[in-house]
């Protein structure tokens, strides 16, 4: 699935100048990490055009967010938005897992 990763990651990012997301999504757009974190969409987007079950998906990112804590959320601003752990990784908490799916 890398390659199509990859592929994925490129269209994403042809899609942020089309629709101007550093106007429109600044936080996102805007991050320091916009690459990694559009590759960490690119490949739960490429799981979910393969029609995998939604079980399955939340199964992938709670395992992908175990071997990488920032996964879908490399700034944190997810966590710190909902005052899930303080920064500090708590691997298999419920918060984690709430926050995964």
């Amino acid at each position: 699935m890398g390659d199509n990763v990859e592929e994925a990651y490129l269209f994403l990012k042809e899609l942020g100048e089309i629709f101007n997301w550093q106007k429109y999504e600044p936080d996102t757009a805007s991050s320091e990490e916009i690459s990694t974190i559009l590759k960490d969409y690119a490949e739960l987007l490429l799981h979910w055009m393969n029609s995998e079950p939604i079980s399955e998906l939340c199964s992938l990112v709670i395992e992908r967010r175990n071997n990488d804590y920032d996964f879908l959320d490399r700034d944190r601003k997810i966590r710190k938005r909902q005052g899930i752990n303080s920064g500090t990784p708590a691997i298999g908490s419920m918060d984690e897992s709430n926050l995964s799916i």
